[in-house]
């Protein structure tokens, strides 16, 4: 508690500003009111606070400075490991990796964030998010966000988590920026397998392949969420989701401008699960399969509706 570190680190493996790795067997742990200022740079696991940790709890701290990495770079922390917590926690700074790459934390595995935020760039290739690259077992997200941009040059770039398979939801949280990928680009999510609650983007998403304005491709269930701004792909391109696979769209909307190629849509390119009491305002442009609520659907809409402009120059419009 209360301790602080200021300067510059480089290192090979497990670097941080603060701790390299910790351990407690207890899972009672506790780092608190302590922060680090300065740049970290190490090939694999670098965090701006700390590099990896299981069974602890950070609260009420932060990290300021640039973090470098190749696997695994977190603004605030690489790795959580087994039944972490962090709360009322910060990062500013830009962050830069290869693979799993987060804002605020690298790789979340069954870690509670709640009340976290990040503001920053954060650049990688696959799995890269705006607050968590990869979030997964029973990472929750609560009331937290993420300001910035966010870039990724392979799969799953989202502007709060780059994929996300926790088997807790998303709350209450939401990001504010550009993103900007090829595969499974989203403004919140990029690849989604857990449910998402209150939640909302607003800025500009830029890709290739599944591509949303809120999620990129979503395989749970959507409630209560939304995403205002531009959004820009090829195939499976849609306001609020790009490509719908699992469960339900339930009271969502978004407003944004749409364009794409084939399968385009105002709210979800491509759809093969329900959606309900959801809407869009939007402008689409597409060539084939563009439509102002779904580019193609394959499930069943009800008490849905979509206004604005709609423009095809194949077919299916």
């Amino acid at each position: 508690a209360n301790s602080y570190s200021k300067g510059n680190i480089t290192g090979k493996e497990y670097v941080g500003g603060l701790a390299g790795w910790m351990f407690n067997f207890n899972y009672n742990g506790e780092i608190s009111n302590s922060y680090s200022e300065g740049t970290v740079t190490s090939e694999y696991h670098a965090g701006g606070l700390i590099a990896g940790f299981s069974g602890l709890k950070v609260i009420d701290s932060y990290s300021k400075g640039d973090v470098t990495g190749n696997n695994n770079a977190g603004g605030l922390i690489a790795d959580v490991h087994q039944k972490g917590t962090i709360e009322n926690t910060y990062s500013i700074g830009n962050v830069t990796g290869g693979k799993v790459v987060g804002g605020l934390v690298g790789n979340n595995y069954k870690g509670a964030i709640s009340k976290s935020h990040s503001i920053g760039n954060v650049t990688g290739g696959n799995v890269v998010g705006g607050l968590v690259g990869a979030n997964h077992g029973g990472g929750e997200i609560i009331k937290s966000y993420s300001k910035g941009s966010v870039t990724g040059d392979g799969e799953a770039a989202g502007g709060l988590v780059g994929n996300n398979y926790a088997n807790e939801p998303i709350t209450d949280s939401y990001f504010e920026g550009d993103v900007t990928g090829i595969e499974k680009v989203g403004g919140l999510v990029g690849g989604n397998y857990g449910d998402i609650i209150k939640s909302y983007s607003k800025g500009s998403v830029t890709g290739d392949d599944m591509v949303g304005g809120l999620i990129g491709g979503n395989y749970a269930e959507l409630t209560d969420s939304y995403f205002e701004g531009d959004v820009t792909g090829k195939e499976q391109v849609g306001g609020l989701v790009g490509a719908h696979y699992g469960q339900e769209i339930i009271k969502s909307y978004s407003k944004a401008n749409v364009t794409g190629i084939e399968k385009v849509g105002g709210l979800v390119g491509d759809s093969y699960y329900p959606i309900v009491q959801s809407y869009s305002v939007s402008n689409v442009i597409g060539e084939q399969y563009v439509g102002g609520l779904i580019g193609r659907n394959l499930a069943s809409i009800s008490e849905s509706y979509s206004s604005g402009s709609v423009t095809g120059t194949i077919m299916y419009t």
